[in-house]
C-alpha cells in the first residue's frame, strides 16, 4: 500500500518558516508574544472549565451580532480563527489559474503562498507604507 501523496500543485513548496528580520527587535509579533494575561482573567478562564478549551466556539452568535449591527443577514458575513485564515480563504475563493494578485512590497508574506496554491501569480508593486490595496486581475480581457 502507498502513502498518499500531496497534489502535484504543492510540489516544491515548502514549510512555512517566519523570515527574522537582521535588525533587532523587542518583540516578535509573529510569534504570538504578548504581556502575561492578568491573574484575573486566568481564573475567570479557569471557572469555565476544560470543556471550554476543548473545542472551538460557535461562531454563528459573533456573525449575527456583526451583521446586526451593520445592517446585513448574518449569512453575509464570515468569522474566521484570524486575519490568516481570512486571507487564505479570500485567496481560495477569488484567486484562480491564469490570474494575478497584485499587491504592495513588502506586504504580508502569506498571501504570495496562498496565492501559489491556488495557482495563480503573485505581482508586487513598491509603494508606501499604508494599508495595502489588493486586487486580481484576469489575464484575459472580457469581450
Amino acid at each position: 500500500m502507498s502513502e498518499p501523496r500531496p497534489t502535484s500543485r504543492f510540489a516544491g513548496q515548502t514549510g512555512y518558516r517566519v523570515p527574522r528580520h537582521p535588525a533587532p527587535v523587542d518583540l516578535h509579533l509573529d510569534g504570538n508574544e504578548g504581556a502575561v494575561p492578568p491573574p484575573d482573567l486566568l481564573d475567570a478562564l479557569a471557572a469555565r472549565g476544560p470543556d471550554a478549551f476543548r473545542r472551538y466556539p460557535d461562531a454563528a452568535p459573533l456573525a449575527a451580532r456583526i451583521a446586526a449591527r451593520l445592517g446585513l443577514a448574518a449569512e453575509q458575513v464570515m468569522v474566521t480563527a484570524g486575519a490568516d485564515e481570512a486571507i487564505e480563504r479570500l485567496c481560495r475563493a477569488v484567486l484562480a489559474p491564469g490570474r494575478a494578485l497584485v499587491l504592495p512590497v513588502p506586504s504580508f508574506e502569506m498571501i504570495e503562498r496562498y496565492a501559489r496554491i491556488a495557482s495563480s501569480r503573485c505581482r508586487g508593486r513598491a509603494g508606501p507604507s499604508r494599508a495595502p490595496r489588493c486586487w486580481t486581475r484576469s489575464r484575459r480581457r472580457p469581450r
